[in-house]
């Protein structure tokens, strides 16, 4: 009988090892599902900002590009000022968070949960500057065709 018990305690001390160690493996896993949602989350904000802040250095560019040869260098200031101000951003941006995105894969959960801070503080800023260089672009457009208009 004393065998017996014996054996029946090694079991049930097996048993509780081998469910601690089911235990841990399972919150491994969850943990690592975790930071690769942190990590699809954040690439998707990134890649947001990127693409506004990309959109506004194009959008400047096309302006400038299209009354380039058209105008006096004097009316070119103004918009060459502004695809200036949008590079400058744009160049910025990148500079400052393409290394961080490139080395995702060792970045540890509380450091991509600081950077996706960031970029979502950073948002409102991109979203305000792309409306207003937008805006800038497309006054002076008008303001130029009026101008050909009335010259022609």
């Amino acid at each position: 009988m004393n065998k017996v018990s014996v054996i029946i305690s090694f079991i049930a001390v097996a048993i509780s090892i081998l469910s601690l160690l089911n235990t841990y493996l399972a919150r491994r896993k969850a943990n690592e599902n975790t930071i690769r949602a942190l990590k699809m989350e954040l690439l998707k904000d990134y890649y947001e900002i990127e693409n506004r802040i990309a959109n506004i250095e194009l959008t400047a560019l096309i302006s400038k590009n299209r009354w380039k040869g058209v105008l006096k260098p004097i009316y070119m200031k103004e918009i060459d000022e502004t695809w200036g101000e949008a590079k400058q951003f744009a160049d910025s941006f990148k500079k400052s968070n393409t290394p961080i995105i490139a080395s995702i894969d060792t970045l540890s959960e509380r450091e991509l949960v600081a950077f996706h801070q960031k970029l979502l503080a950073v948002r409102p800023g991109v979203m305000i500057q792309h409306d207003l260089i937008s805006e800038n672009i497309k006054k002076f457009d008008n303001k130029m065709e009026s101008l050909l208009d009335k010259n022609l």
